[in-house]
């Protein structure tokens, strides 16, 4: 996993701490609440039935650690059916064991049950607000438990959805713009090249007109390379 710009939901996470934050937050959270490039090994299985295939094991190591475990099985499998408060402290467990955090430095924001054919599931969500200063967002973490083990803790940067919607519609505004300017000057060469056509006149190459242009697109794809390197 090289570049966060290949999802989406990764890449708005990491926009809106470099731009709400600083530098220093932003490096802070990467590798922990931030997804960081990172090499992600899979095991799966191939040589048996269409229901264990879907059973797999990831383990992604950053930094040359395991930063992150995650165990996928298929819907049908069987397991435990635990009640919420069974499945919190299975949760609260692996927390402390795989991050160090004990009940009292999180608080716990959803816990919601999803019901399988032979198991019940379920995801919970915390935040923690030590590690994060800014007043909107949230750092959190999220554990998933099917049946009775924990097949995934993760870490993630909670992103309002009124900022998005805002960064959503610059990004808009930008791409218009640019399109728009594109259209234009396609449009205005093409008027002046039938003009001179129309008029029999030859078209002299005009070094300073050259330079002029090509200083503004310069300028343009520059803003517009810092856009995406704010990003």
């Amino acid at each position: 996993f090289t570049n966060y710009k290949q999802l989406p939901t990764i890449a708005l996470q990491h926009n809106f701490i470099w731009k709400e934050g600083n530098r220093e937050l932003y490096h802070q959270l990467l590798g922990n609440y931030l997804h960081p490039a990172h090499w992600t090994i899979r095991y799966a299985q191939f040589d048996t039935d269409i229901i264990q295939r879907t059973e797999e094991y990831k383990i992604m190591l950053y930094n040359k650690n395991i930063w992150k475990y995650y165990h996928q099985l298929a819907e049908s499998s069987a397991g435990a059916q635990l009640t919420q408060d069974e499945a919190r402290k299975l949760a609260l467990d692996a927390i402390q064991e795989e991050l160090h955090l004990n009940q009292t430095e999180i608080e716990e924001i959803s816990a919601t049950s999803a019901q399988l054919p032979a198991r019940r599931d379920w995801l919970f969500i915390f935040s923690h607000p030590a590690v994060y200063p800014l007043q909107t967002g949230q750092a959190r973490i999220t554990v998933s438990i099917a049946g009775n083990e924990v097949i995934n803790v993760s870490r993630m940067i909670h992103v309002p959805e009124e900022w998005e919607r805002t960064e959503q519609h610059k990004q808009n505004m930008l791409g218009i713009f640019v399109i728009s300017f594109i259209l234009f000057f396609m449009s205005m060469l093409g008027i002046a090249l039938y003009k001179a056509s129309s008029h029999k006149k030859l078209l002299h190459f005009s070094p300073r007109l050259c330079a002029a242009f090509l200083t503004f697109f310069m300028t343009l794809s520059f803003v517009d390379a810092f856009k995406d390197r704010k990003s």
